[in-house]
């Protein structure tokens, strides 16, 4: 049996900072990125691999970097992707709704925010997980792992809403 193949993959090499990052699926009409409205969600996620607002618009993922990069790849599928390999390990699925586009962003303000295009007709009901690899344990961990350049590894992975 074949499995599916991500139709649309973006690669990157992302900043973590204070052992997350966040992906924003602003509306269409959204004039500017909203970061002060979380501030209460964010206090109340923290210390869980991932996290989801109700409406899908606002996902927190933690990691194991306090502050660095992480080799993040973003695949999309039309259809829900294959079990990972075994040397992955796997987060929840939550729901999110994408409008036209993701954002990535970092906690830190000064970090600019990536937008990763996903074209398609309306809002749309997706399912997101996270996969990562190589995660630090520790700010110990994660600083001999930065001095080897060996970065953690996350795979966001998005698919339609059944």
């Amino acid at each position: 049996m074949s499995h599916p193949e991500p139709v649309a993959v973006h690669h990157l090499v992302f900043p973590a900072s204070y052992l997350q990052y966040r992906v924003q699926f602003p509306p269409d009409d959204a004039e500017q990125l909203w970061r002060e409205e979380f501030e209460d969600f964010i206090q109340t996620s923290a210390g869980g691999l991932l996290a989801a607002t109700d409406d899908g618009q606002f996902v927190m993922i933690s990691c194991g970097v306090q502050q660095g990069e992480v080799d993040l790849t973003v695949q999309f599928f039309t259809q829900p992707p294959p079990p990972p390999e075994a040397s992955w390990q796997i987060t929840p699925d939550v729901d999110v709704v994408i409008d036209r586009v993701l954002v990535l962003c970092n906690p830190d303000d000064d970090q600019e925010d990536i937008p990763v295009p996903y074209h398609h007709d309306q809002p749309t009901r997706h399912r997101l997980r996270v996969l990562y690899a190589d995660r630090p344990q520790g700010s110990s961990e994660a600083f001999r792992q930065q001095e080897a350049g060996k970065l953690e590894k996350n795979v966001i992975q998005i698919w339609p809403a059944p």
